[in-house]
């Protein structure tokens, strides 16, 4: 467990999310006059973002969260019949999400864990793959590339993620995160006259792992967890700068100056670098899927007997 403001952090970090669909649905909503139907599909995908803590010792109450990209997508078709009047399917769909005007902030939430809490109203969500097809009423087939429907959740439509620290070597933690993202959205669409109010609500919950120095390697100088040649020679070109230096231009020891000491300083960290991932598990056949391999089996042995 991580408790906030108990050690320091690296200031970026790119981190993917794996959307967990066994925790993450979106229901669709079209509705035509007094009447709606629905439909509810299980979510997958992954969510790319920056998480920015600043240079600061602590995890600090407001810190950057940018997504950079996201690719969101049912794990099936939609097919919403509205009272029998009309017919809507979505299918092959996806969305990506981003932030709106970056970057983005998250707040700590009090409490032990370092949780962080963000708007959802600054992330963009564009429906931009996958065909509308609505029939009844009125017929009408649209393709999301070429129409895209963008949204965004109401402000105060409240998101967050949860960082639990997994394991220490040496100075590197890797830390486990996971982000729960509420999806609010409403639009209405114009097919051929008929208009169709659609809404879509559910969550996202997905799972990341990553790697970040704590403390801080002070000979990092390019801050990307490792210390080798490429940080030598940010040194080297800095070698003399007697005033103002920082720990990106050399400066190991924080006296503003980069000099010889900080070049020891250097030899010393020199190889550090971030435990490998561990391999992914293979994940063991549901019994639903061994059902189904057997089924299959068992109609290709029919099929050969026949």
């Amino acid at each position: 467990m991580l408790v906030g403001g108990s050690a320091a952090v690296a200031a970026g970090v790119d981190v993917e999310f794996v959307i967990d669909p066994m925790q993450s649905e979106l229901e669709v909503t079209a509705g035509v006059s007094f009447f709606s139907g629905s439909d509810t599909q299980a979510l997958a995908g992954t969510v790319n973002a920056l998480l920015d803590f600043g240079g600061g010792a602590d995890f600090p109450s407001v810190a950057e969260l940018t997504v950079t990209s996201g690719n969101v997508m049912p794990t099936g078709n939609y097919l919403i019949t509205i009272a029998g009047l009309q017919t809507v399917r979505i299918n092959d769909a996806a969305a990506d999400i981003t932030t709106l005007n970056p970057p983005g902030t998250m707040t700590q939430m009090a409490g032990t864990n370092v949780t962080y809490q963000f708007d959802a109203a600054d992330l963009s969500v564009s429906l931009n793959q996958g065909t509308v097809i609505a029939t009844g009423l009125a017929e009408s087939t649209v393709d999301l590339a070429a129409e895209p429907v963008t949204n965004s959740a109401p402000a105060g439509t409240f998101g967050s993620i949860e960082f639990t620290a997994v394991t220490t070597s040496g100075p590197y933690r890797t830390i486990a995160a996971v982000m729960t993202l509420p999806i609010e959205l409403q639009d209405t669409i114009d097919v051929n006259g008929v208009m169709v109010n659609v809404t879509a609500a559910g969550v996202v919950v997905a799972d990341a792992s990553f790697v970040i120095a704590l403390p801080a390697i002070a000979t990092d100088f390019d801050m990307n967890l490792s210390v080798d040649a490429d940080d030598l020679a940010i040194w080297q070109s800095n070698f003399g700068l007697p005033a103002s230096a920082t720990t990106a231009t050399g400066d190991a020891d924080g006296d503003g100056a980069v000099s010889g000491g900080d070049y020891l300083l250097w030899q010393h960290d020199n190889g550090l670098a971030p435990p490998a991932p561990a391999a992914a598990a293979v994940p063991e056949p549901t019994a639903a899927l061994l059902a189904a391999a057997a089924l299959a089996v068992a109609i290709v042995r029919g099929r050969r007997s026949a």
